[in-house]
């Protein structure tokens, strides 16, 4: 009886502190006026290459040199972009106080350098030295809660490497506070990011999350780098506008890594009922992708009926189950009518070769969604043969 009681005070006070290192990482998740700023240099921002989208303020202060805009990104609406004025300044106090309250917070557990093939719970993890990311490697971050890196050194995500979220993990509950040079060259990466001297994005990285510094420190993009302070994995846009009509789309060349759509209405089908089964009232014919003899990879889907539906997303990730990123910057509009469906085709213009993987999202106007498949193409630069899947 006295050892059992023994093991539930234990148990009771491992439960207790648990609880307390929770609480204690919970203040980390203030960033005050830096909440809408994705990029913020201290000496400077530097866009490098063509290509890059920012959903999130830009800005730097005490410094006042943002070279590369607008050529080589554009910054989504309502964001904009910020040359030591009144809102980089307080921005870049901000950052500074977020700097210093990861850097002091104490009651981290120290852990090795290589984070490849780690999966961690949540909670404040210190590195003696530098953080590492091996090529390839895929980091896993499993549950909600507030995650907390402080980082001795340099931080280094290699190419091809990858932070996945699970069972409720959030980007926005991450945070990395990095003692000297932030650099991101893998296929996605997740959280704030806070140096001391720098953080780079190399290129076609994506970074969910904000890249800052403190007074210091300057920001690269090496190009075709996408940051989004949005904290959804894959976020639902608004409905389409009503009682306007859609004008029929143009195709126009779009930015390098962007894409180009061109649907078009298919008028000879008959009506098909609606189905019940899913929460949209999309039916899908068919969602191909295959590599074209230019480079690209042109996905193609087919619809027999669309019912309420305000247009569709298309989402690319380097893995099957790992992150899927968007890389439509607008819905591409709906061109069946309840009964009607229509045949669609997107392009996607890719700078890497490997194996990659599609998502197709149908948005109906009142905001539901559903996700169709993956299916796979195997990208060799300067070859045109690719595989699919249904």
């Amino acid at each position: 009886m006295l050892k059992l009681k023994m093991f539930y005070r234990c148990l009771f006070l491992s439960f207790s502190l648990a609880l307390f290192s929770l609480a204690q990482t919970a203040t980390a998740q203030t960033l005050g006026d830096a909440e809408s700023f994705a990029v913020l240099g201290g000496s400077s921002v530097t866009f490098a290459g063509t290509g890059s989208n920012i959903t999130g303020d830009v800005g730097v202060s005490p410094g006042t040199s943002i070279t590369g805009y607008p050529a080589g990104v554009s910054i989504d609406s309502p964001y904009g972009i910020h040359y030591n004025d009144g809102a980089a300044v307080d921005a870049q106090t901000a950052a500074t106080a977020l700097y210093t309250e990861l850097d002091t917070m104490g009651g981290a557990t120290t852990i090795a350098a290589e984070l490849g093939g780690v999966t961690l719970i949540p909670g404040t993890y210190a590195f003696s030295s530098t953080a590492n990311l091996a090529v390839n490697g895929l980091l896993t971050l499993n549950g909600a809660g507030i995650y907390i890196f402080q980082v001795g050194s340099a931080l280094t995500a290699n190419v091809g490497s990858d932070v996945n979220l699970i069972n409720g993990a959030s980007a926005c509950d991450v945070f990395w506070q990095v003692t000297s040079d932030a650099t991101l060259n893998g296929d996605t990466f997740v959280g704030t990011v806070v140096a001391k001297d720098s953080v780079t994005v190399g290129v076609g990285a994506v970074l969910d999350g904000r890249a800052l510094t403190t007074s210091l420190g300057a920001v690269t993009m090496a190009g075709n780098n996408t940051i989004n302070i949005l904290c959804e994995g894959i976020p639902t846009p608004s409905p389409a506008p009503t009682g306007e009509g859609t004008p029929a789309p143009i195709p126009t060349p779009g930015p390098t890594g962007e894409g180009t759509q061109t649907p078009t209405p298919v008028a000879s089908l008959s009506p098909i009922p609606s189905p019940t089964e899913s929460p949209t009232a999309v039916s899908l014919i068919s969602f191909k992708a295959k590599v074209n003899g230019d480079g690209s990879v042109i996905l193609k889907w087919e619809t027999a009926s669309e019912i309420d539906n305000a247009g569709f997303n298309v989402y690319r990730s380097k893995r099957k189950d790992g992150r899927y990123r968007k890389i439509n910057r607008k819905l591409i509009p709906a061109q069946g009518s309840g009964s009607f469906g229509a045949s669609y085709s997107y392009e996607d213009t890719l700078q890497k070769k490997g194996n990659f993987y599609y998502k197709l999202e149908d948005v109906d106007t009142y905001g539901e969604s559903t996700m169709h498949g993956p299916v796979k193409v195997r990208f060799r630069i300067g070859e045109g043969a690719a595989g699919s899947s249904r």
